[in-house]
């Protein structure tokens, strides 16, 4: 019977036999790992293959656990103290009270328990079967003893009523006393598949009674779906109004309910469309807000017209959530204090501990291997010396659709698929010895060039159902699951659909063609093949570049050690690296383990860090004493070919702290200053991007490599040959607070 496939072992006997398992999923394991006290619902193996056969009433087993336990209990342990069954045990449902849910009186006596709660529940969940000595057994369903269950403890019929996860929880109190202490924004960064919206609706019902106004506003609609049913569904929030603004037909006559918690949910699209947007957004304005969530915030949030957008809402705190908040933990300023972290390594670290204490845990652990890419793509003649061998070169189409270098092409693709003569090195799917049944590939910015490489597959690997997802094609991913489920092997091909906010089990390959620079793009994508699915237990990326490999990596470490308040990136970048180990398959037939130094190396030689801090100039760039330092640096000429936003200048013009100093009144005379400040800003730009080269030239005099450092070492004069200013005009930019050294000393 298949439904035995889906259990979960949590507890063996001596011999290693299962004693004790469960039908709970994945999200809701750890109610098995913190000991407490709380219900369960239990039946024998042999019972439960036959209520999932016939659905009818069953002998099911009903009690409490851990209520005078020193410590509490768990379910498991308890019902492994009474049972005396000669087959393994499925629990079908348990439920850990909360803190918050259980009340002493002055003496540490229970007033509220998971024994008491027991007691008024098991009346009315169906007749007692008498076994013997046991008074737990019941006539009954699983349904109904979590109806009765929600009715008794929650006052409505919802079915759900798992409790938040360990780093939930940890979310949670950590939201909370940030709110209690008058925080006004808070970070969600949080791995996908975390739960981010449920956890950040466990928090904000801590902190809203009865009644109040919620928002939710993502540019990914697609997770309103799963909001939906939290509310809908789980016992904390079934009486919650749930409103769609899609769904509001007259938004200006349309009033929430002030009697109960009313949760909002919006996407950008809906907001900025020409027709609906103008009443969606005098309907936000026109209420107020206790929180609003910004899913998916690294999305589109950093606009000049989300920003005016945002301005506009009434809300007493906002949220950010993002499974990849790289850019957003620097743009919007975020530290440890306003953020909860939990990455990929944070999964995998917990992973390793529920192994050593043989609880379960089915996160997925990811490898990421470099394939090799055979010297005959590389040395194609038809590449010049400036644009070397691109992947996007290799793929690229003319205007019918054909490959400028089919030959190349099919023999590649023959390549990477294992089907041609070449040496395991090129193929991930040799590599990986048959575990990349479902893939993902991440392709070139070109909706042609997918449609060109779906039709090569169709033709030289026939047994892959490829999904060619862009355009028109596959827009729905309940096509992925159906064609998943219909065919034994599938590619599905993508520039960009499917990348974020979408969950396929069944993945297990990430293939990266594309050249993508997107920190945020490049995670999300990879990070597809993540999700736990039955015997699944790791997964696989291929990145076809070394250098933007070690770029992300690189990018990653920054990121993080800056929201740590950390000046160690090494060691980050190690930390990450005892978790998602990368593998290079340059020059051997075996895979060789990329170490820190190798990253460290390849960034260092390059012009990666110059191009990194002149790319990621809104980063370290502060424009509030710009004025300052005009005449200083508006003629220096250092700038180049360097483009800076001229947005970035304007929007302080419109009412920033330079404004305030340099608005004049005259629209001819502004346009004048923000041209100089323009200019300004473009020269010390290419100032400062030149330092990660003469933290080469200085390297052996300094005690680190950082940007006070080479002011330190240097002379005026080797300094001012160099930038064009000296010492104390770079000085200046320091004083004026106009760069963030440590933003800087990262690239250095």
């Amino acid at each position: 019977m298949n439904a035995t496939l889906n259990l979960t072992v949590l507890l063996r006997n001596v011999q290693g036999g299962a004693i004790i398992k469960t039908i709970l999923p994945e999200g809701e394991l750890d109610v098995f790992n913190i000991r407490g006290q709380g219900l369960y619902a239990w039946v024998t193996e042999s019972q439960y293959m036959l209520m999932v056969q016939t659905g009818k009433r069953y002998k099911i087993k009903f009690g409490q656990y851990g209520t005078y336990a020193v410590g509490g209990s768990t379910p498991q342990d308890t019902i492994n103290s009474y049972s005396w069954v000669n087959e393994p045990i499925v629990i079908l449902w348990a439920y850990r009270f909360l803190e918050t849910e259980i009340e002493r009186d002055e003496c540490g006596e229970y007033i509220k328990s998971a024994y008491i709660a027991e007691g008024i529940i098991n009346k009315n969940i169906g007749s007692k079967v008498i076994e013997g000595k046991g008074t737990e057994t019941f006539m009954t369903t699983l349904d109904i003893i979590k109806s009765v269950f929600s009715q008794t403890m929650f006052h409505n019929n919802a079915l759900k009523s798992f409790t938040p996860r360990i780093p939930q929880q940890e979310f949670i109190d950590k939201y909370i006393a940030h709110r209690k202490n008058g925080g006004r924004e808070f970070l969600l960064a949080a791995i996908m598949r975390y739960g981010k919206n449920f956890s950040w609706l466990c928090g904000v019902r801590e902190l809203i009674s009865y009644n109040g106004n919620l928002l939710v506003l993502t540019s990914k609609p697609g997770v309103f779906d799963t909001l939906k049913k939290d509310i809908m569904e789980h016992v904390y929030f079934a009486d919650w109004e749930y409103v769609d603004l899609r769904e509001v037909k007259i938004k200006d006559d349309f009033e929430l309910d002030t009697t109960r918690i009313s949760i909002v949910v919006v996407s950008t699209q809906l907001s900025y469309n020409k027709v609906s947007g103008k009443s969606t957004q005098k309907f936000l304005a026109r209420n107020n807000f206790d929180d609003t969530f910004l899913d998916e915030c690294h999305a589109g949030t950093d606009t000049e017209k989300f920003i005016n957008f945002l301005a506009s809402i009434n809300s007493n705190h906002y949220t950010f959530g993002s499974g990849t908040p790289y850019k957003t933990i620097v743009s919007r300023g975020f530290t440890q204090e306003n953020t909860y972290f939990y990455g990929y390594v944070e999964q995998q670290h917990q992973k390793w501990t529920d192994i050593k204490n043989d609880t379960p845990n089915s996160s997925v652990t990811i490898d990421c291997i470099i394939p090799s890419i055979a010297d005959d793509y590389r040395n194609n003649v038809n590449y010049s010396d400036d644009e070397q061998f691109r992947m996007s070169k290799l793929l690229s189409v003319n205007d019918t659709g054909e490959f400028n270098f089919g030959g190349d092409v099919r023999n590649f693709l023959l390549d990477v698929l294992g089907k041609s003569n070449n040496k395991h090195r090129y193929s991930p799917y040799r590599i990986t010895s048959g575990k990349l049944d479902h893939t993902i590939w991440l392709l070139p910015n070109s909706t042609n060039v997918v449609k060109s490489v779906g039709r090569l597959l169709n033709d030289i690997a026939p047994e892959y159902k490829v999904i060619v997802a862009t355009g028109n094609e596959t827009t729905d991913i309940t096509d992925v699951h159906g064609a998943i489920g219909e065919f034994d092997k599938t590619i599905t091909l993508t520039i960009g659909r499917f990348v974020e906010g979408t969950t396929v089990e069944q993945w297990t390959g990430a293939l990266v063609f594309s050249e993508t620079e997107s920190i945020e793009k490049y995670f999300q994508f990879i990070f597809r093949i993540a999700s736990p699915y039955i015997g699944k237990d790791k997964g696989y990326v291929f990145d076809f570049s070394t250098e933007r490999t070690f770029q992300m990596m690189f990018e990653m470490a920054n990121t993080q050690a800056t929201n740590t308040n950390r000046n160690d990136s090494q060691n980050v970048i190690k930390e990450w690296l005892d978790c998602y180990n990368v593998y290079h398959m340059d020059g051997g037939v075996s895979p060789k383990r990329v170490e820190v130094g190798d990253i460290l190396e390849k960034i260092k030689h390059g012009d990666y860090r110059s191009a990194a801090l002149t790319k990621t100039y809104k980063n370290w760039f502060n424009t509030d004493n710009l004025d300052k330092v005009v005449n200083v640096f508006s003629n220096t000429d250092t700038a180049k070919n360097i483009n800076i936003s001229t947005k970035f200048i304007s929007n302080e013009m419109k009412g920033g702290k330079t404004a305030k100093h340099i608005r004049t009144g005259n629209s001819d005379k502004d346009d004048k200053i923000v041209g100089d400040l323009t200019k300004t800003m473009k020269n010390i730009v290419g100032i400062i991007s030149t330092f990660p080269l003469y933290s080469t030239l200085f390297e052996d005099e300094m005690n680190e490599r950082t940007l006070e450092e080479i002011l330190r070492v240097a002379s005026d004069d080797e300094i001012r040959s160099y930038c064009k200013v000296g010492k104390s005009e770079i000085q200046l930019l320091i004083d004026y607070n106009i760069i963030d050294t440590r933003q800087v000393n990262y690239y250095l």
